[in-house]
């Protein structure tokens, strides 16, 4: 038996090496994630397929696989019915109710850009004047500007407001050509293409221009959620604006579901914030990825995933389950145990090689005692020696000692004696001269 054992051991260790192999490439395999992003053409989509294709390249352990949207309200029904992990969201965009932030990814300002000549000091002024809300990136911000000018008490839906929503090119156009007496841009002030947008009309179509912010900044952050407060810097696209200018923004967020595992969202943060120094490029350099405040009310509350990475809180997959680990190993003993016992009960355990050899050895040992022939203990001869013949074979010495037993050597060669002796013994009674009988009453006389 001992090349049968010698194979079990084999696999036994083959199917442990396997066990571990696969356990170990189940922890270092990238966990892919689907995100949703919108609408097409714009720079965000851009912006994530670069983070998806640096994730990759830095061999991080997550993968990203976009998912094209319309934008970014098909993003957060997708996102609410399962279809993705992740989404890009934007702040204004009230339509989920279960996206929670991971990470900023771009910030937004609002900017009234106005003809000087157009008698326009504020954001409260332009009624009743054609203002145009620029869309950049095919993106429409018509609804967040007129949730902002109701906050001034104005009729939004009345024809005090006229407000065009235009493209970037047909703004500049309508701008030279007079054809409106402003307009409103939500965007970054380092993004190239607003700084393109305002040299285009400052220096190409000769323009006097204002930069303006807009009133009750704070006010309109402390009531609309999905907005912060913000500054346009002095001098942000060359000489304009002439002074700092308080204004609101919003935010473009990388969001989750909040049924994601905190484990894999905080792995993602850590990976996010580990190659974001990769992501500069003069296309994407106001896209800058940054945590989200965990300790203040916005439209997008942080994921506990990203939360337990800002507080340094985030436990290992051991740390996270240990107490479910001892229980199921509790359990699988007491299951083992419980195993083992009842089949001993009903008489299916196999007993020890030493059990058995000690019952054959009776038995052997029983039989020469009442031998009464030659032929017999000839038998029994027989029998022991195809008994340690089987020993040999079967277990060996040395694997006898290995499961408790002590050294049967000294034993063996006992009986064997003992077989010996009592041959020599009947085989001499068989060889006697038989006893004569002498009558009683002779052998009391004599």
């Amino acid at each position: 038996m001992s090349g049968h054992l010698a194979l079990r051991r084999v696999a036994v260790m083959l199917g442990a090496l396997c066990l571990g192999i696969g356990g170990w490439y189940l922890a270092v395999r990238p966990v892919t994630l689907t995100v949703a992003v919108g609408p097409p053409g714009s720079t965000q989509v851009t912006y994530i397929e670069t983070l998806a294709r640096v994730l990759k390249d830095a061999r991080q352990p997550v993968r990203l696989k976009v998912v094209r949207a319309d934008g970014s309200a098909a993003g957060s029904q997708m996102l609410d019915r399962g279809q993705v992990d992740l989404a890009v969201l934007r702040s204004d965009d009230l339509g989920s109710r279960d996206a929670r932030s991971v990470v900023i990814l771009h910030k937004r300002s609002v900017l009234l850009v106005v003809r000087k000549d157009a008698g326009i000091e504020t954001l409260r002024d332009i009624a009743e004047k054609p203002i145009a809300v620029t869309d950049m990136d095919a993106d429409s911000y018509q609804s967040m500007l007129q949730r902002i000018m109701s906050h001034y008490d104005y009729d939004v839906d009345g024809e005090v407001l006229q407000i065009e929503p235009l493209s970037r090119n047909q703004t500049v156009q309508a701008m030279a050509e007079r054809r409106i007496a402003g307009f409103v841009l939500f965007g970054n002030p380092a993004s190239r293409r607003t700084r393109e947008m305002m040299s285009e009309l400052i220096g190409t179509y000769k323009l006097d221009i204002a930069v303006k912010g807009v009133p009750a900044h704070e006010a309109l952050a402390l009531r609309f959620r999905e907005l912060h407060t913000s500054k346009i810097p002095e001098g942000a696209f060359g000489v304009l604006p002439e002074k700092e200018e308080e204004t609101v923004a919003l935010t473009l967020e990388l969001t989750a579901a909040s049924s994601l595992s905190d484990q894999t969202v905080s792995t993602l943060t850590k990976s996010l914030m580990e190659v974001r120094t990769r992501l500069r490029s003069a296309q994407i350099a106001t896209y800058s990825i940054e945590t989200p405040p965990v300790d203040q009310e916005r439209r997008y509350l942080p994921h506990s995933g990203t939360a337990a990475f800002v507080n340094n809180e985030v436990q290992t997959l051991l740390e996270q389950y240990s107490d479910h680990l001892w229980l199921a190993l509790f359990s699988v003993g007491i299951i083992g145990s419980s195993i083992a016992g009842l089949l001993s009960w009903a008489g299916w355990h196999r007993a020890a090689p030493v059990d058995g050899l000690a019952e054959r050895m009776r038995g052997l040992a029983a039989r020469l005692e009442a031998a009464e022939s030659v032929a017999e203990v000839d038998a029994v001869q027989g029998d022991f020696d195809d008994l340690i013949l089987a020993m040999m074979r079967e277990y060996g010495l040395r694997n006898l000692a290995e499961e408790g037993t002590s050294d049967l050597s000294p034993w063996l060669v006992t009986f064997a004696g003992m077989i010996s002796r009592r041959r020599a013994l009947l085989a001499e009674l068989c060889t006697a001269p038989p006893v004569v009988a002498v009558p009683r009453r002779e052998a009391a006389r004599l």
